[in-house]
């Protein structure tokens, strides 16, 4: 997922540009009289985020927000424009004022004595930003929320957002401080009966041939597109220092079509055309916010038909449900519910014990790895589980990272695997470490036997496996030949799965993508395909490219890779559309197949997740899937079925 923003569509929108930027830089003096007196005004161009030689403040206000008071803030971002080429720890706190309306910040420093809100975001990474290029910050929508909250506050105000540095003398990063790329403030929110919009904000699109990118390469248009109806979205230009505010603040308003809900949501509901169902005819189908992984499953099915997805969304600690009957047609088969976990989620797995329970498993940003179980009958979640307090955490974008997953076996018990904050696979159960060195991507699948295989990503470049009879580990073993790709950027090893399934017959299968090749084509994402049928892994190249690859089973014996195409590929070369890949019966595989056109403004550069549990696989003649909509924050979830 290339989470690089090239493009950017945000749902029910305030977008602030061009914010009159202030910072004042603490020196090492002891008090905050001499820290204003080294305050630094007015930036340009040279502005910068971060620390000086000591502690920094940087001010971002903004005029004219057009937020009702107590509306629900469902994401708020801060959209900078990197003005080179830089690799710098940063680390900082974001606040704001907390004030009514935020008065102009003033030539002589006064941004460390302002009041600050009680919510602070606090954001670290350490992670290469590209020139020229737009970068969408962390989600501060806690801070935001806070303001608007204010019992004195009114739509129109002005809100200041203050970021002070953290981290270390000169951790900063170079932005464009005023101009077409001055900081953007982007505001989602609900307010009494608004529904939901979309609109575009256009950055421009930047690629690094040296330093792989996630899989998100995101591409939009300029044309709003109204998703749901009645609402309006105002675009808000704040007022530089000594400038007169704009008079001509445009207002666009969404038309309001027929609707039959009765109340609003926060959840962005697709509107599509019924597509028909067809057994064996692909079919894809726009539910609601969300993303998804490989090496977990988002997806099940339950023993009375019913239909489960669960996604997340970047930088928000929202996990959201959503589930139809039978075969959905449309995305208004589709219903939804929602519950807020602790932290920021970075992954999620579902498992379906019994008819009525789905376990959701996440790792959060908290170093939590908790269970939401989620009832099927009064279709809500259940008190969370804390399984363990020690999961690995990561540094801003992580969609794709991983670190989580669930299995069941035919007695019913729950399996849980994760990745720990020392880089181990443990197996929950008993707490046991499966690696032997530092390792990523766990996933888990029951064997018709009653075994446990899980897999994993070792940093050093090799996917390897593990196996448990009754008590008993088996050995380490390595199924790969080629160095699978590996990157700390973005997240961690974030178009790489591996993704795991067992067959009827107990036949384990493995996908996972060549890193970068030493000869041309020079590029990462080759496919390759792993199996072991009992004896020994054979791990194959299948001749195609793409990030992230799923493996897809059914019924009649059939083998699929999902996965989005690329440029290298002779068919479904779009990194756009989603592919799929067959195993012929004499172990070559076919070129890839166009499974998913991307509409228009749309892109299917994400990671698919599978339906896939041995001993609840319902509905197994057909191949369902999760993927998601990579060019829009939130990113949207897709249904697909084969």
């Amino acid at each position: 997922m290339k989470w690089r923003i090239s493009a950017l569509v945000l749902t029910v929108l305030m977008i602030a540009t061009q914010a009159t930027i202030h910072a004042q830089t603490q020196g090492l003096a002891s008090t905050a009289t001499q820290f204003q007196n080294q305050d630094k005004t007015s930036l340009t161009s040279g502005s910068w985020i971060g620390n000086g030689a000591g502690a920094s403040y940087a001010g971002f206000r903004f005029t004219g927000v057009s937020i009702p008071q107590g509306a629900t803030i469902t994401s708020a971002n801060l959209i900078v424009y990197s003005v080179k080429q830089q690799w710098m720890s940063l680390a900082l706190a974001w606040g704001a004022d907390d004030v009514a309306s935020s008065p102009a910040i003033a030539t002589t420093a006064n941004l460390s004595s302002r009041v600050q809100t009680t919510a602070q975001v606090n954001h670290s990474s350490n992670t290469q930003w590209q020139s020229n290029t737009f970068y969408m910050l962390d989600e501060i929508s806690p801070v935001i929320q806070e303001v608007v909250n204010r019992s004195d506050w009114a739509s129109g105000n002005a809100l200041t957002v203050i970021a002070r540095g953290t981290g270390n003398a000169w951790g900063r990063k170079f932005i464009a401080g005023s101009g077409a790329n001055a900081p953007k403030l982007v505001v989602s929110y609900i307010s009494g009966m608004s529904q939901i919009i979309t609109a575009t904000f256009t950055p421009t699109p930047q690629t690094n041939p040296n330093t792989p990118t996630p899989t998100n390469v995101p591409s939009a248009t300029q044309t709003p597109t109204t998703v749901m109806p009645t609402a309006t979205a105002t675009a808000v230009a704040p007022t530089p220092t000594n400038v007169p505010s704009a008079t001509n603040t445009p207002t666009v308003v969404a038309p309001t079509p027929t609707i039959t809900a009765a109340t609003p949501t926060a959840t962005a509901t697709a509107t599509t055309a019924p597509i028909p169902i067809v057994p064996g005819v692909n079919t894809y189908i726009k539910v609601g916010t969300g993303y998804s992984d490989v090496s977990p499953h988002q997806i099940v099915r339950t023993s009375n038909d019913q239909l489960y997805l669960f996604g997340a969304q970047m930088y928000n600690s929202i996990i959201y449900a959503y589930w139809a009957n039978g075969l959905p047609g449309s995305s208004t088969d589709f219903k939804s519910a929602s519950v807020t976990a602790s932290a920021v989620v970075i992954s999620l797995d579902a498992v379906n014990i019994n008819s009525t329970t789905i376990h959701v498993l996440a790792n959060l940003q908290d170093g939590k790895i908790v269970d939401y179980p989620f009832n099927t009958t009064s279709n809500s979640f259940g008190p969370v589980s804390v399984l363990a307090t020690n999961g690995r955490t990561v540094s801003g974008d992580y969609i794709g990272t991983g670190g989580i997953a669930g299995a069941l076996d035919a007695g019913g018990t729950l399996h849980v695997v994760y990745q720990n904050n020392a880089n181990h696979i443990i197996y929950r159960n008993t707490n046991t470490q499966l690696d032997s060195a530092s390792a990523q991507h766990p996933a888990i699948a029951i064997a018709p036997d009653g075994s446990i295989v899980v897999a994993w990503l070792q940093t050093d470049g090799t996917i390897q496996t593990r196996t448990l009879n009754a008590t008993t580990w088996g050995a380490v073993e390595t199924a790969s030949t080629a160095p699978a790709f590996t990157s700390t950027n973005a997240g961690l090893s974030i178009d790489q799965g591996p993704s795991l399934a067992i067959d009827a017959n107990g036949v384990k299968h493995i996908a996972y993508i060549e890193n970068w090749r030493t000869s041309a084509p020079y590029d990462y994402g080759r496919i390759h395909y792993a199996r072991n049928s009992g004896t020994g892994w054979q791990d194959v190249y299948t001749g195609a490219y793409t990030h992230d690859p799923a493996i897809a089973l059914n019924s009649a014996g059939e083998v699929y890779i999902i996965g989005h195409g690329h440029p290298l590929n002779p068919t479904c070369s779009s990194i756009d559309d989603l592919c799929l890949q067959k195993r012929n019966a004499d172990g070559s595989w076919t070129a890839q197949q166009l499974f998913a056109t991307h509409p228009t403004g749309a892109s299917f550069d994400s990671s698919p997740s599978l339906k896939w549990s041995q001993s609840t696989w319902y509905r197994p003649e057909t191949i369902e899937f999760v993927f998601f909509d990579s060019n829009v924050n939130p990113p949207i979830l897709w249904y697909g079925r084969k």
